[in-house]
């Protein structure tokens, strides 16, 4: 086991390809899901397959698709439909350490609580941060962050999402709101905001003093 562990964590581009697997054992993926899906690079992805594939974590097999293809445009405008081979891989359950690997895994957080204070707060005026779902390993949530606060940069916000979906292996669901509409839907007793706060959670960053 010890030597399995040592070969399966030896670069963050396996971790990665492990989360995505791992968090989606049903699931079949391209070469092209698995790039998009870790932000790994096509060339580094698939070596960490093949490597995988040896320990017996993931498989792969051939597989026909339908794809299609549009040409021209308009009135001319025509969609082709055509079968197509691809090679897709998906996690083996029949891995011997596939339960505690998995496990091990899906106790990983995309950023560490520290690093994520940190991040937020250079955002803008944030007054309110609070962190759930995959940020706190929990299933019991709508939400995996909300932010509240005055001037924030939301292409900042996506793009440190971009990077903390592909640590997690899968999308991540934020909501951003302004500190009047939160304290609007607060004051209305919002469904949304008070699942939010009846959830599991961690208040990162919190100048409301919301109990």
């Amino acid at each position: 086991m010890d030597l399995i562990l040592e070969k399966l964590f030896e670069s963050q581009p396996k971790v990665r390809l492990l989360r995505l697997f791992l968090r989606n054992p049903g699931a079949n993926f391209t070469i092209e899901d698995v790039i998009r899906g870790t932000g790994v690079k096509k060339y580094q992805a698939l070596k960490e397959i093949v490597k995988l594939q040896k320990l017996g974590v993931c498989n792969s097999r051939i597989t026909q698709v339908v794809v299609s293809r549009v040409s021209g445009n308009g009135k001319t405008k025509k969609i082709k439909m055509r079968s197509q081979r691809v090679r897709v891989y998906s996690a083996n359950p029949s891995f011997d350490f596939f339960r505690e690997l998995r496990d091990l895994i899906l106790r990983q957080v995309p950023e560490s609580r520290h690093k994520l204070i940190h991040k937020l707060r250079r955002l803008g005026k944030v007054k309110l941060a609070i962190a759930a779902g995959a940020f706190i390993n929990s299933d019991n949530s709508r939400i995996d962050l909300l932010i509240v606060g005055d001037k924030i940069n939301r292409r900042k916000i996506e793009s440190l999402l971009h990077q903390w979906e592909a640590n997690a292996g899968r999308e991540l669901a934020y909501a951003l709101m302004t500190t009047e509409e939160f304290r609007y839907r607060l004051d209305m007793f919002d469904r949304f905001v008070r699942d939010v706060l009846e959830s599991p959670h961690d208040k990162l960053i919190n100048l409301l003093n919301i109990p």
